[in-house]
């Protein structure tokens, strides 16, 4: 490994063999580890041969010392010694600005050249002004003497009257937010440092010259500080500044944070959590919150016409990590989703739907290398092979008496096996076909084997590919504790939560995911079903920043590549500029490893946490991609040395008490296990003793999603320039067809796939974001007509509702097959739309606008009980009822109701109405519910004894959450049937 690298030639290691043949202080065996462990050392902290610390000794002195078990300890200190300063030095204005210049690309940015070009000058008149009063509104002492009143005193004058500001005054106000900042803290004052400044001057260059700017600033520089500074600056001149965060919690604590010094400048501020209709945080100067609670309140204030956002404009957004929300989310749409009344009625075939996908799939076997469908009842024996069973007979009580195996080969038929080539595709035929041809297809006396709401039979058949592919990936994709976690909601109730393990480990507690996946997810589990939503108005990221035109800045710790940086300028047009830290990084990272198998990837990763924590005694944060691989590495340190049960923390939620892991600086030996939460945004502190031992060590335990995130992980050490390593240990992928030899390999096809997926995003993805805003524009004036014309609730809930079917269908190809062809251009896409407004147009002033029949029924109710109109209410139902009667019994018995109000001559009416509300619940809606609660009761994979891959293993003793919701449901159908009946017997007893 070593040999003739730096100076470290095979006689020098032939020497070092012959030393180690003389000690005696160990077995063989193990002095010859602690000189592999030596090496290691040599290798991360790639030592020259002949390297001398500052006392003059030389690091193969090391090998001479007597004990060979001390050798890795004191080449870890040697490596110490000569890798990192003891002092943290911190970088002058000339070095920041050479590292300006150098580490930015300004040849192609005049704009970005000339601003850099001309910070020295800048931030020499602000020095030289912070130690002058002001001439703009003269307090009597320099601004660097001011106290809280002399500055509020001021910012009250200045915000009056800051029309009169010369080009000069920029550098007052700049010095009087500087000295805002300073006495801000109480704790600890600080004025802002150098570093900051500057960043503050390129951020207001940029607005000042119509540029919109992101700037790279590395984590733990300050950047909350730069924030405030600007926002202030911005709002002092009259602007309304928005800045968002990606957590409602950091939007809550800065705003909180920062209270005070806003208000010492005569500013408010506040943050948009909460559910307010009317959120009068946004009469405030500046506004912190999540990118979600603007988007969010958005569409409450411009769709549903709430008044959330108190007529604020959009005039200047600062995004914090702004590659979050530009890059990795560039393509997020911000969903208000609808609960459509009566889709809960779906339930009942996605349960048909998963169930048949278990059922096909346990009959599928391999025989002789080939793969088939087996239709006869089979098992299997001990060896794998197939063992057909004979029909089973019973006796006259119903008891099983035969289930033997056949015996005959001329007993088996050949029908009773079907070569399967795909099995996914074989299952989805004979899912649809049986679905559509045998479960939704009426017989002679036009029933249906399986009843759903008539609007939404078009509806379903959009949908079945979709519920089948995301049925087997609920099957067989999705993993618990991994792609998601099953948690105890409200009242106990379990649900299924999503973790976003691939780019910031988070908990999306409010986020389900679509076309029947979540669905999927709860049946798999046996949990309570959710219904399935429709997104009828949103808003994506790219509408939403970009309403703010060429005032938008962010910071950020790493905007990541080439290809990541043009795709937002390329969506954004704005440009980039990169910080240096503020003091010189002392920071090493170890040699990359690729491990070919899980045992020798656990045995590399418990070795070098268990190395630097345990042996070096350093602080060590180790970050997994998942939940389940930082359970795995914790349970493999303990089993190797149980003492590290006390040192180890996890954090890999960020909804329990594992996000406490965090909040406590760092000694030495603490380990803390963690998913990609503590990937960004994780400010870990550190104790001096750690320090002196190299600081904290990061190691990452997978090859993250691109480099940006990578660099987002190695830089949770080495902060404010403090010691620290990392290292990334990655598992060759095990589903891979492609054989990667060396983390290199690994490493250049992540950046191809990177660089596939940018390209997407440019030319696929971001075309289809804005059709569809542009759609929903359309929609939002159409809708706005529709309410001038006749501002009914019903009539607009419906027309949404035809609006969210209308969009599903025509982005049905987009949304499900991934297609990179342009089948929906522009044109087509109007054209389409014209065609749906001109039908909604056309049908709006009359009832035929209602083709889900639930709205009648909801407007019958109010014409019955609130308006008393019980004509007009017994149009509604009656119209209810024939556009679908079976799942009309609320509309019967309501209408029942309205009929025997208006006259007493209509009780032999009423009573037919009842009567059929009755037949309906025994024949259909009851035994539908039944069907459903058996298929939750059949042990899975009955017929081939195998047990669903990845899926929660049944417990049959106890009722699952889904049971009971069924159960539920079919007594409040019970209970439905006997107020029915009641009302039935009383007509009869009036009748008599």
């Amino acid at each position: 490994m070593l040999t003739c690298l730096n100076g470290w030639s095979l006689e020098v290691f032939e020497e070092f063999i012959d030393i180690l043949k003389t000690k005696q202080d160990e077995p063989f065996e193990l002095m010859m580890d602690n000189f592999l462990s030596t090496l290691a050392v040599i290798n991360n902290y790639n030592l020259q041969y002949g390297i001398s610390d500052k006392s003059g000794n030389r690091v193969e002195s090391i090998f001479k010392l007597k004990n060979t078990k001390d050798w890795p300890l004191k080449m870890h200190q040697f490596a110490i010694s000569v890798s990192f300063d003891r002092d943290e030095h911190e970088k002058n204005l000339k070095d920041l600005l050479d590292e300006m210049k150098s580490c930015n690309n300004i040849k192609d940015s005049k704009e970005l050249n000339d601003s850099i070009e001309s910070l020295e000058e800048k931030y020499h008149k602000i020095i030289s002004t912070y130690s002058c009063d002001s001439q703009f509104y003269s307090i009597g002492k320099p601004i660097n003497h001011w106290d809280e009143n002399d500055i509020k005193k001021w910012a009250t004058y200045y915000k009056e009257n800051s029309k009169k500001a010369s080009e000069k005054s920029i550098y007052e106000v700049i010095c009087v937010v500087k000295r805002a900042i300073f006495l801000h803290n109480t704790k600890q004052q600080f004025e802002p440092r150098a570093i900051q400044i500057l960043s503050l001057l390129l951020m207001l260059h940029a607005s000042n010259a119509n540029i919109s700017r992101l700037a790279q600033i590395k984590t733990g520089e300050g950047k909350s500080v730069i924030i405030a500074m600007f926002a202030a600056i911005k709002a002092l001149n009259g602007h309304k500044v928005d800045i968002v965060t990606t957590s409602p919690l950091l939007a809550k604590r800065d705003a909180e944070n920062k209270e005070k010094f806003y208000t010492m400048l005569d500013l408010s501020v506040g943050e948009n959590s909460g559910t307010s209709t009317v959120k009068s945080c946004y009469k405030n100067d500046i506004v912190y919150g999540n990118v979600n609670e603007f988007q969010f309140d958005i569409l409450k204030d411009e769709y549903s016409l709430l008044g959330t956002r108190c007529q604020r404009k959009f005039d200047i957004a600062i995004v914090d990590e702004v590659d979050s929300m530009l890059i990795d989310d560039n393509s997020k749409i911000c969903r208000l989703s609808s609960k459509i009344p009566a889709i809960d009625e779906l339930k009942v075939i996605l349960t048909v739907v998963w169930q048949e996908l278990n059922r096909t799939h346990d009959r599928l076997a391999r025989i002789d290398g080939k793969l088939y469908c087996v239709i006869a009842p089979f098992r299997m024996d001990e060896n794998g092979e197939i063992i057909l069973l004979k029909p089973a007979t019973a006796d006259d009580d119903g008891n099983i008496t035969d289930t033997s195996a056949v015996t005959d080969d001329n007993n088996i038929d050949e029908n009773d096996f079907i070569e399967v080539e795909d099995p996914y595709e074989f299952i989805e035929n004979h899912i649809k076909n049986y679905v559509e041809n045998k479960l939704l297809t009426p017989n002679d006396k036009n029933e249906c084997l399986l009843n759903i709401p008539k609007h939404l039979t078009g509806f379903v058949k959009q949908q079945l590919t979709k519920w089948i592919l995301n049925a087997w990936q609920a099957k067989f994709a999705y993993r618990e504790n991994i792609d998601y976690l099953i948690t105890d909601g409200k009242e106990g109730i379990k649900s299924i939560v999503p973790i976003d393990y691939r780019n910031t480990g988070i908990i999306q507690t409010n986020t389900s995911w679509p076309d029947g996946l979540h669905q999927f997810l709860q049946i798999k589990h046996k949990l309570r079903i959710s219904a399935e939503s429709l997104t009828t108005n949103f808003l994506s990221n790219v509408a939403f920043f970009s309403r703010y035109g060429k005032n938008l800045f962010g910071l950020t710790g790493t905007l990541g590549s080439k290809e990541a940086k043009d795709l937002i300028h390329y969506i954004y047009n704005v440009d980039f500029v990169i910080i240096p830290p503020y003091k010189y990084t002392q920071f090493v990272a170890y040699p990359d490893k690729l491990s070919q198998s899980e045992q020798e990837w656990l045995n590399e990763c418990t070795r070098s946490i268990y190395n630097e924590a345990k042996i070096n005694q350093r602080a060590v944060l180790v970050i997994c991609e998942t939940k389940s691989d930082a359970s795995k590495i914790q349970e493999k340190l303990i089993e190797k040395d149980i003492q590290l049960k006390k040192t180890i923390k996890l954090y890999t939620r960020s909804d329990n008490e594992e996000q406490n892991a965090i909040d406590n600086e760092l000694d030495c030996g603490q380990i803390i296990v963690a998913t990609n939460l503590a990937g960004r945004g994780t400010d870990l502190g550190t104790t001096h003793k750690v320090e002196e031992n190299g600081g904290l060590h990061v190691l990452v335990t997978f090859l993250p999603l691109n480099t940006r995130v990578e660099h987002q992980a190695f830089g949770r050490t080495s902060r404010q320039g403090k010691h620290g390593t990392a290292q990334l240990i990655a598992l060759t992928p095990i589903d891979s067809k492609i054989k990667y030899d060396n983390i290199e390999q690994l490493k250049q096809d992540r950046d191809e796939r990177e660089k596939l997926y940018i390209a997407r995003a440019k030319h696929t993805e971001l075309k289809n974001i804005e059709r569809r805003d542009r759609l929903f524009g359309k929609f939002c004036t159409l809708r706005q007509k529709l309410r001038q014309q006749e501002n009914d609730t019903y009539k607009l809930d419906s027309v949404e509702e035809l609006w969210g079917l209308w969009l599903k269908i025509t982005f049905a190809k987009d949304d499900s097959m991934n297609d990179t062809t342009d089948d929906l251009n522009d044109e087509l896409l109007d054209k389409k739309f014209e065609e749906f407004s001109s039908k909604i147009l056309a049908d709006y002033s009359s009832n035929a606008i209602f083709q889900n029949p639930f709205y009648l029924i909801l407007k019958g109710n109010e014409y019955i009980f609130q308006k008393k109109n019980y004509d007009d209410a017994i149009d509604f139902l009656r119209d209810a009822i024939k556009s679908d009667p079976i799942f009309a019994v609320s509309a019967r018995y309501n209408l029942a109701y309205a009929l025997i109000k208006k006259s007493s001559d209509k009780k032999t009416e009423a009573k037919s109405e009842l009567e059929e509300a009755l037949k309906t619940i025994d024949n259909i809606l009851i035994p539908q519910q039944e069907t459903m609660l058996i298929s939750f009761r059949i042990t899975q994979s009955h017929t081939s004894g195998t047990q669903d891959m990845m899926g929660a293993t049944s417990n049959t003793d106890t009722k699952s959450d889904a049971e009971d919701q069924i159960m539920n449901r079919i007594n409040l159908l019970c209970l439905c049937k006997n107020q029915i009946e009641q009302g039935k017997s009383a007509i009869e007893d009036a009748e008599d």
